[in-house]
């Protein structure tokens, strides 16, 4: 079965001399998932029809922006090949059950050789028609409505025009949707373009409300359907370690001054939201209070404490759409109670 695959003139002697290296090739196979080949060649077969087999040449120069030539290679007629069209599920046949593919469905059609070609099977090197083929899309009305890597690149002047294409073709599938909920749920999700436009579709059922919304403000849009919502907030810990020294006068009653440093662990977590989440701060602080203590027995002394803390760090604590809800004082009092073990 004879092929031929598009290639920059530029190549031509270096192909005459070693033939069709082949490239990287990634494409969906029967069943959708993506199949990636360390080294292809992309062919259309030679066939009655001189707009199928050169259907690419247009597109092809249009992106590579140079003049192409025609190489023709002979493959076994058993020899599996992968065919499908552009961007859609391929199907792995023999070439020529894939040519014959190639006839019955010509528009965008590409057959992959998951090979390289050698050049003793390369036929011919010929000069192509530069005008033959389609152009973005071998059977869009509007040709520009396609948004993909390829038709869209970094830097493209049609940026605008084919946002607003592919847009108004997305449109245009949901409106056509009529009562099937599928079909318009499936129309609005082509309308992702890189302007992010937002749609939302709800479906009553008894008591039960569906919605599918396009947005990032999921909370937001929650909030705005349900009445009743569970109040948002959040709960918060503490948890605090020190090291202080004090300066005490008095033997059975004593009282003294203290002064330290220390860290506390400030722990946050959310609720309301869906999607909950919590957090961690860690705050050195600096501290200085008031001692009292009362002898009971030779070795235990309970004892009463107050103190102001400074933290040197003071964390903010938000929720999405309600702000800040929390954030340490510039200054905090402290007081505690417990029982010592003296040891004179």
């Amino acid at each position: 079965m004879r092929f031929l695959h598009l290639a920059p003139a530029a190549r031509e002697r270096s192909i005459r001399r070693s033939g069709l290296a082949g490239a990287r090739a990634s494409f969906p196979d029967a069943a959708g998932a993506a199949l990636v080949l360390p080294r292809a060649v992309y062919a259309m077969p030679v066939v009655p029809d001189f707009w199928t087999s050169h259907q690419w040449t247009r597109e092809m120069r249009r992106r590579n922006g140079e003049r192409l030539v025609a190489v023709h290679f002979r493959l076994p007629d058993d020899e599996l090949v992968h065919v499908g069209r552009y961007a859609q599920p391929h199907r792995l046949l023999p070439a020529a059950a894939a040519a014959r593919w190639v006839m019955d469905h010509p528009e965008g059609a590409e057959i992959v050789v998951p090979r390289k070609v050698t050049r003793r099977e390369v036929v011919a090197v010929r000069q192509a028609p530069q005008l033959v083929g389609w152009v973005q899309s071998p059977d869009e009305k509007d040709p520009f409505g396609c948004v993909c890597a390829v038709c869209l690149a970094d830097g493209t002047p049609e940026l605008m025009r084919r946002v607003r294409a592919a847009f108004r073709a997305g449109l245009d599938q949901a409106r056509r949707s009529g009562g099937d909920e599928d079909a318009l749920v499936d129309g609005l999700s082509k309308l992702q373009t890189p302007l992010e436009p937002h749609a939302a579709v709800a479906s009553w059922d008894g008591d039960e409300l569906t919605t599918w919304v396009s947005t990032q403000g999921m909370f937001s849009a929650r909030d705005d359907t349900i009445p009743g919502q569970p109040d948002t907030g959040a709960s918060f810990s503490l948890a605090s370690a020190s090291l202080r020294g004090c300066y005490v006068r008095g033997a059975s009653l004593s009282l003294g001054l203290c002064a330290g440093a220390g860290v506390d662990r400030i722990g946050g977590k959310g609720f309301g939201p869906i999607f909950a989440t919590e957090g961690t701060n860690f705050a050195p602080f600096l501290g200085g209070g008031l001692l009292a203590g009362w002898r009971m027995s030779r070795w235990v002394a309970p004892f009463l404490s107050a103190e102001a803390a400074i933290p040197l760090v003071r964390a903010r604590f938000s929720i999405d759409h309600l702000g800040q809800v929390y954030q340490p004082a510039a200054v905090s009092l402290r007081g505690a109670a417990g029982f010592e073990v003296r040891f004179r």
